[in-house]
């Protein structure tokens, strides 16, 4: 079973756990809000206020997003 990630913040915590994530055989996608260019690199970065629950919800949903971190 694969499934998308999206991990929310953009700081040099959230880019280690895309980091983690990428390794993973599970992780179909990788999503992060909003992200920074080095996890730019690595995830499809999303502009947003990640601490703005309705905005990430249907920022999720259109994306068929499985865990949210």
């Amino acid at each position: 079973m694969k499934i998308k990630v999206m991990v929310l913040g953009g700081g040099g915590r959230e880019h280690a756990i895309v980091h983690a994530f990428s390794k993973s055989d599970i992780v179909s996608e990788l999503h992060c809000c909003p992200g920074n260019p080095g996890i730019a690199q690595i995830a499809e970065c999303h502009p947003g206020n990640p601490s703005n629950p309705g905005e990430i919800a249907a920022l999720c949903k259109r994306l068929g997003i499985g865990l949210v971190l």
